[in-house]
């Protein structure tokens, strides 16, 4: 069995999320991880508005998955050269 490559800024979404989120994702010009992270912290209140099938609950999920992945996101703080 194969494993996953690690969990980095530069990671596809489409790696790490289920094909309808990862596509919704897509469509909203989120297509990297790091682009995720850009976004939650330039719209971290509601970060998820525009994106079709995410509401608050399973923008959380979404924002804690990443969390434990890669330590807290600020809005201040600087990205991590994870590429």
């Amino acid at each position: 069995r194969e494993l996953a490559a690690p969990f980095t800024l530069a990671s596809p979404v489409a790696d790490w999320f289920e094909p309808r989120l990862a596509a919704r994702l897509h469509a909203a010009g989120v297509v990297t991880v790091a682009q995720l992270v850009e976004r939650i912290r330039g719209y971290e209140r509601r970060w998820w508005t525009g994106i079709d099938a995410v509401g608050e609950a399973k923008a959380a999920r979404i924002r804690r998955f990443v969390e434990a992945m890669l330590g807290p996101i600020a809005s201040g703080r600087a990205l991590a050269l994870a590429y």
